[in-house]
């Protein structure tokens, strides 16, 4: 009998022991679970830093290149019409016409003795004095200038007449300035003149001053640069956080989630993708004006 009892007192202690290490095992899981569901619901409250550490280890950061629209300006150079206008000068012909000098004052510088009464012998009883030659000491240069206008609209052209010293052959002194309109096709005169003493030599000369002008415009193409806006798709690197062992959808805009992240890890906005302010940009996919 003392037999039988002992192997029945060790069949009830080796119950008891498992019954412990039973309820053991599930505390300690009970506990576990509740440790990892605070690491990943609530960002490790109950456990601090550890738990903290515990979220990091069950997470991943995966990145791709998203597509996204903007607008940006730029400028492009276009063709117009541009209507432009510049002063010409008339076209003229001139031509000097032919004036001889005319005498103004002169002297006689030979004298000769006639017969102006004879007696009844026949001889000359009394003399009288006439000029055989004459002597001019003044002349009277006219001086013509001929303006042809050769255009089609009419003008006046300035002229300053002047007398030219055939002595020194140079340009003598200015006698006046004359104005002169002349139609289209047609012609007129500028007219001067001086005096001059015998002996000298005078003559005619010019300064045209003034030619009239006209106005003439034409249309040509000009280009000038105007400023536009136009749609832009870019690519950008955007990342998200997902639980260990979860897959992302390549398919789905990124940037449309609640929380994004650049490469780095740092929480970013959707303003900072599509705005050059604190995250690199990508490249131009395509353009479409507006």
């Amino acid at each position: 009998m003392a037999e039988d009892d002992l192997v029945t007192y060790q069949g009830k202690t080796k119950s008891r022991f498992m019954t412990i290490v039973y309820w053991g095992v599930l505390v300690i899981a009970i506990f576990g679970l509740i440790f990892i569901a605070d690491g990943i619901f609530g960002k490790g409250k109950l456990t601090g830093n550890v738990i903290g550490s515990i979220n990091e280890a069950t997470s991943k950061l995966e990145c791709k290149q998203q597509s996204y629209e903007t607008t940006e300006q730029y400028t492009e150079s276009l063709p117009f019409t541009e209507k432009q206008c510049k002063e010409i000068p008339l076209k003229y012909l001139e031509e000097w016409q032919n004036n001889p000098r005319q005498c103004i004052n002169e002297i006689c510088d030979q004298h000769e003795q006639y017969c102006v009464d004879k007696n009844w012998l026949g001889n000359c009883i009394q003399f009288a004095e006439r000029c055989t030659h004459y002597a001019c000491t003044k002349y009277e240069q006219k001086c013509d200038l001929k303006i042809e206008n050769i255009d089609d609209e009419p003008g006046v052209w300035k002229v300053e007449g002047y007398i030219w010293d055939d002595d020194f052959n140079r340009l003598g002194e200015l006698v006046k300035e004359v104005q002169v309109y002349v139609q289209p096709t047609k012609s007129n005169i500028a007219t001067w003149s001086f005096v001059y003493n015998a002996g000298e030599s005078k003559g005619c000369s010019k300064r045209i001053i003034g030619v009239p002008q006209k106005r003439i415009c034409e249309n040509v193409i000009v280009y000038k640069n105007i400023e536009k806006t136009r749609a832009v798709t870019k690519m950008a690197d955007v990342c998200i956080k997902l639980n260990v062992g979860q897959s992302p959808n390549y398919n789905e805009n990124w940037l449309d989630y609640s929380e994004i992240y650049a490469k780095d890890g740092r929480q970013i906005s959707v303003e900072e993708v599509v705005t050059e302010n604190g995250f690199e940009q990508g490249t131009n996919i395509f353009y479409v004006d507006s």
